[in-house]
């Protein structure tokens, strides 16, 4: 943010509220994120090199091939969404008069910004196509990080129902650890849902719980290939592969 657009946020929304609690629930949140990761990881690894299952050596290395693609997928899409410019809008000083009504001026950051564009209160920048702010990553998910989001929950869902079937198929695993395996299974198949529909639709979460639901007069198809490009299965399936989108011009609405 520059400093004249800090100063006109400072003035008109007074000094920005204390962040510790903002501070420590980020790291509740990462300490909960990592710990479901490394046990349900350490659940697969622990089913594939189990000597009490008596898997064969060639069994062994199927499974810990696939395992490995799985947890390079995942890290990757991970660290993607996280430091991949979300589609931070560029401060541009009002030499226009843009009406605030319209939608494309920013109070808070003192900008001009494209449509669908929304301001980040834990970034404090405008992101093109804001979905909402990612604790998991520590980043924005906009419109040009949207495509490595979807890939990281595909792939959160992948790894946790293979740790819930590896815990169930092991007899020393406790009836409780079970159980617990499924949580993450349920959130996992939320969020893909979620946000299948979304890219469908040509939506953000934002417009979702605003009940915006027409698909910008585009198809499903077309929607899919706007955020996962054309050969969005080789994009899924191929780790770190990535994508470069177009920029926006300030009154361009994306269809």
């Amino acid at each position: 943010m520059s400093t004249i657009a800090e100063m006109n946020y400072a003035k008109q929304y007074g000094p920005p509220k204390s962040s510790n609690i903002f501070l420590l629930s980020v790291i509740f949140t990462q300490f909960f994120h990592v710990s479901l990761q490394l046990s349900g990881f350490y659940t697969i690894a622990s089913y594939i090199f189990s000597k009490s299952l008596n898997h064969s050596k060639s069994f062994q290395l199927i499974l810990f091939t696939v395992f490995t693609y799985l947890l390079i997928s995942y890290y990757s899409s991970w660290y993607q969404t996280a430091r991949t410019d979300p589609g931070h809008v560029k401060i541009v000083t009002s030499q226009f008069q843009v009406s605030q009504e319209s939608g494309l001026w920013c109070k808070k950051c003192s900008t001009l910004r494209p449509a669908r564009s929304h301001h980040c209160k834990y970034c404090k920048k405008c992101i093109e196509n804001f979905d909402h702010h990612c604790v998991w990553a520590l980043n924005c998910v906009g419109r040009r990080n949207k495509c490595y989001f979807y890939k990281f929950v595909v792939f959160t869902l992948i790894d946790s129902v293979w740790a819930a079937v590896c815990a169930r198929k092991m007899p020393y695993i406790s009836k409780f650890r079970k159980i617990c395996n499924y949580f993450p299974v349920l959130f996992s198949v939320t969020m893909v849902i979620q946000h299948t529909a979304q890219i469908c639709m040509d939506q953000t979460s934002i417009e979702a719980r605003a009940e915006k639901l027409k698909m910008h007069g585009t198809s499903v198809r077309n929607n899919v290939h706007a955020v996962l490009s054309k050969n969005w299965l080789s994009f899924i399936l191929i780790p770190g592969k990535q994508i470069k989108y177009p920029n926006l011009l300030l009154n361009e609405n994306l269809c």
